[in-house]
């Protein structure tokens, strides 16, 4: 697991999800098991959850970072299910492509350090960016940008959007007619990985069914959000039994704690009335 050593900045500790939220678990409250997580929005699903399950409201996690708000889903996971993330990853391999279960310690992901949200960038010897990591609140302005918009505005998509990261040159912010060069684009793109390790998480793993070693990339997002689907799934399959059982209404069987609800599954048989 690659872990850059990056410091934190002060406004950036500040800003932590982990300091200014208490998380609670998922799929304890009915506005939880009303989430659809068949949407194709990944962006507003997760803002939803985020909503549910942070104390106070997440209202400011659009203006924070990518990586406090993966941070923040994270958490939530491992109120909701434990420490231990599973991941169904394919092999890379051609010739094998064969799936392979891997575990994934949600602690370690949220122990590794967090970036700076600013960051100067040398393009050439005589000229030096500062750059800023993408927001939530970059992701809702971009996510209607077609290649159409930026090609009309001069440059494609990725050159728009990583144009729109640049804070100054040289010390001075960017004139309005200013563009990242296209040739920049692939060493600035490495730089931002360097940077934010939650987003360009790679893991080393051996494959038990060729043997090969290989890189694999999880998309933490993509895992947070199916884990939590599974959670709401799982609570709901309880209602419909304990609710078939006992009569009970959703928010009545919600409003059973967790240990005693288990108890009650375990009595339920084959869902005959006692």
């Amino acid at each position: 697991m690659r872990e850059p050593a990056e410091r934190q900045s002060e406004s950036q500790r500040a800003t932590a999800p982990a300091d200014a939220h208490r998380v609670r678990p998922f799929a304890m409250a009915m506005r939880d098991l009303d989430l659809d997580f068949t949407q194709n929005d990944r962006m507003q699903l997760i803002d939803a959850v985020l909503h549910c399950c942070l104390e106070p409201a997440a209202e400011r996690l659009s203006a924070g970072t990518l990586d406090h708000r993966v941070r923040a889903l994270l958490m939530v996971v491992r109120e909701t299910q434990g420490d231990r993330l599973v991941w169904m990853a394919r092999c890379p391999i051609q010739d094998c492509r064969h799936e392979m279960e891997l575990e994934i310690s949600v602690s370690q992901l949220l122990n590794m350090p967090e970036p700076a949200e600013r960051f100067c960038w040398s393009a050439t010897p005589d000229c030096t960016l500062e750059l800023r990591l993408p927001t939530g609140r970059d992701q809702i302005e971009w996510r209607g940008v077609t290649e159409a918009d930026a090609e009309a505005e001069g440059g494609g998509v990725a050159l728009r959007l990583a144009t729109a990261l640049v804070s100054s040159v040289n010390g001075r912010p960017p004139t309005s007619d200013w563009s990242l060069p296209d040739s920049w684009l692939p060493a600035l793109d490495a730089a931002f990985r360097e940077r934010d390790a939650l987003a360009s998480l790679e893991l080393e793993v051996s494959c038990p069914w060729c043997g090969n070693e290989s890189v694999v990339r999880p998309d933490l997002e993509a895992l947070a959000l199916s884990c939590l689907a599974a959670e709401q799934k799982r609570v709901l399959e309880e209602i419909h039994r304990l609710a078939s059982v006992y009569h009970w209404t959703e928010a009545e069987v919600l409003a059973v704690p967790r240990r005693r609800r288990s108890f009650y599954l375990a009595h339920t048989g084959d869902g005959a009335r006692p």
